[in-house]
């Protein structure tokens, strides 16, 4: 079904919506959530320029006319706090497959080059980062600084404290991003028409893709272990049975060898003697012509004991099957894995897609690029409205509820096509309200369909008729 060409006059939606919850649970809130402190507040060089007239873009247009304001870049935040870059990178990378022991190890080691204070330099360039979105490393760095000095501050070894630390996330001070309140209820139900929204589609977009990516990234990884276990099987097969053609080879020859071995032994037991007996008793021995005879034969005897060389063929194996098989692949995986292929590699079928791939690494470093691309277009895509908490790469950014209060819901539809024959609708919600509950239908050729599917792509998107 095309994509474009939207009957949206014909829809109608009927939404129930509820703020996010998780910043109103107060259990363990300071633990569960990196909070700006007071010192970082009054120190702040941007706090001051934030007027109900001044907005956060129009301040960080000129960033260097921002007395005692510096910009910093990963380079120099990396500069900043040498002692703790390590650390901080370790946590990020490592909290969610860590074991609580290597954690507690990292922490203790990082204690004895003393304390990071989350001060208003790390806290002034995250706000910067978040509003201009210039440079993705650095904030990203700036959040691991933050959070590495939040469990520096508040970890005391215990179970609770463990899973809280690992899971604490930043959020932004919300009395940077002000804005006037609207009236109404925090719950409401409407009707109403779509308004396209390209920046909230491009992010409702990217989400989906991105759960596409790492659909298609499981299904590789099943059908690779099958893969090696084939391959492995067949190796272990191949060299058992070179094992079998080599052995009463290698024993023939370890045979002969034992026996020229027992037979040297023995004469050079014979040559000691007789050597033995020239030294001790020289007249005797040289009385007998025999005995220095034998001593010569012997002697010659021994270097002519060879042990025959034998050809031990070398192992070869050769697996005859592909790792990358177009046309299998082509028979085991499904359809949406198969179009998600195409898409990564800019193809239309699966054989012109893995055309001079041969390795389930290729396909991997494919989609780590496409995610790399698709989370900098969430990030790009991401408004940033006030008052209401959404999570966008581990920052909490109070995002605006005006319209949530007032009891409009401004959203985006277009059809979303699965396949040939399979669509959907993907639903972006402007201001990032989350959907308890849908009951929607739409007319096609005066034909109503109707359904209370959701499912949610994240960040105020969902799928209708999934």
């Amino acid at each position: 079904m095309s994509t474009n060409n939207n009957n949206s006059s014909q829809t109608l939606f009927r939404f129930a919506a509820m703020r996010n919850p998780e910043l109103a649970d107060p259990k363990n809130k300071d633990k569960r959530f990196v909070f700006r402190s007071e010192v970082a507040r009054n120190a702040s060089k941007i706090d001051p320029l934030v007027t109900s007239a001044t907005s956060l873009k129009s301040i960080f247009k000129n960033p260097s006319s921002i007395s005692g304001f510096t910009v910093h870049s990963e380079d120099s935040l990396k500069a900043l706090h040498p002692n703790f870059y390590d650390f901080a990178v370790w946590i990020a990378r490592n909290k969610s497959t860590a074991t609580k022991e290597d954690f507690d190890k990292q922490i203790a080691l990082c204690k004895t080059f003393g304390a990071l204070v989350a001060d208003y330099v790390l806290w002034d360039n995250l706000t910067y980062q978040v509003v201009t979105q210039k440079d993705f490393y650095a904030k990203e760095l700036i959040m691991q600084y933050l959070h590495l000095a939040h469990i520096l501050e508040n970890y005391d070894s215990s179970d609770e404290s463990y899973a809280d630390m690992i899971k604490a996330k930043v959020v932004l001070p919300k009395e940077l991003f002000k804005v006037s309140q609207g009236s109404g209820s925090t719950g409401t139900s409407t009707t109403q028409k779509t308004v396209y929204n390209d920046k909230a589609m491009k992010f409702a977009e990217a989400t989906m893709f991105l759960k596409e990516n790492q659909k298609l990234a499981d299904s590789l990884t099943k059908l690779e272990k099958t893969y090696k276990k084939q391959f492995d099987e067949a190796y272990k097969s191949a060299y058992n049975e070179y094992e079998s053609a080599t052995k009463p080879l290698i024993r023939s020859v370890q045979k002969e060898a034992s026996a020229a071995d027992r037979k040297k032994q023995i004469l050079e037991n014979r040559i000691n003697y007789l050597t033995q007996l020239s030294v001790a008793d020289p007249e005797k021995f040289y009385a007998n012509a025999e005995l220095d005879m034998e001593l010569h034969r012997i002697k010659e005897e021994i270097m002519q004991i060879t042990v025959p060389e034998a050809e031990i063929p070398d192992f070869e194996f050769n697996f005859g099957t592909p790792e990358i098989d177009a046309i299998y692949l082509g028979r085991t995986m499904n359809s949406e894995d198969q179009s998600t292929l195409c898409r990564l590699l800019g193809a239309s079928t699966i054989t012109e897609a893995l055309s001079g791939i041969t390795t389930f690494d290729e396909l991997n470093q494919s989609i780590s690029s496409n995610n790399q691309t698709l989370q900098q277009t969430v990030l790009n895509n991401t408004v940033l409205n006030q008052q209401v908490s959404t999570t966008v790469g581990g920052v909490v950014i109070p995002v605006n509820n005006n319209s949530a209060t007032s009891g409009y819901l401004p959203f985006s539809i277009k059809t979303y096509a699965r396949s040939s024959t399979e669509w959907s609708l993907m639903l972006a919600l402007s201001n990032n309200i989350e959907v308890a509950s849908a009951k929607y239908k739409t007319f096609i050729k005066d034909v109503e369909f109707s359904s209370t599917s959701l499912s949610s792509l994240g960040g105020g998107s969902y799928l209708l008729f999934d």
